[in-house]
């Protein structure tokens, strides 16, 4: 799958899980991080996952809900 691809993919449960897990600090694995980063959610320089402010506006989004 092209990463063109993952954007149209669209949210998926295991996506949020995975935002939730870097907001609260923990680690992703590699292909979660390039999966995240290809829809913009999370920005990884270093191999550090930082949320982007669509990644974060999607979460606060699903935590209201």
């Amino acid at each position: 799958m092209f990463s063109r691809d993952l954007i149209l993919e669209g949210v998926r449960p295991a996506d949020i899980l995975a935002l939730r897990q870097v907001r609260k600090g923990g680690v992703l694995n590699e292909d979660t991080i390039r999966r995240l980063e290809a829809k913009g959610w999370i920005e990884a320089p270093g191999g550090i996952a930082l949320i982007t402010l669509t990644g974060g506006t999607l979460l606060q989004d699903r935590d209201i809900n």
